[in-house]
């Protein structure tokens, strides 16, 4: 049985975090809202989908980064760490639910997807045409 990878997964949640939080913050100087009322923006929806689309090729990003520095079991490193991030995001979101239902519930059920692609696209045997 191929091992998973503690390096790969630990990397992958944190570039998926912080990538997340940057992500955020650039989709909140482009639409101007100020960093400390962040949550004046949640009324927008061409932010919040803005943000939604951002934070998902983050943990995208993060799925690949996983499945690449795990390179015996790229897709399992990257499905766990899409695991860690959907507790750390229902957690969050649980504790303070500012943000719409819509947003939420559409997060959490695309986040896994996403970081079982990043990891599908690294590892080595993805033909990218047959993704689809």
């Amino acid at each position: 049985m191929k091992k998973v990878s503690i390096k790969a997964i630990c990397a992958g949640v944190v570039i998926g975090l912080v990538g997340s939080t940057l992500a955020s913050i650039v989709i909140a100087i482009v639409y101007g809202i100020p960093l400390d009322k962040i949550e004046s923006g949640y009324s927008n929806s061409l932010y919040l989908i803005s943000d939604l689309f951002l934070s998902l090729v983050v943990v995208f990003l993060s799925g690949y980064a996983t499945g690449k520095i795990g390179k015996d079991n790229p897709v399992i490193n990257s499905i766990i760490v899409g695991a860690i991030q959907l507790i750390i995001l229902s957690s969050l979101h649980l504790k303070n639910p500012t943000m719409p239902g819509w947003y939420t519930v559409t997060m959490l059920m695309l986040l896994l997807p996403a970081a079982y692609l990043g990891g599908k696209v690294a590892s080595k045997k993805t033909d990218l045409t047959k993704l689809v």
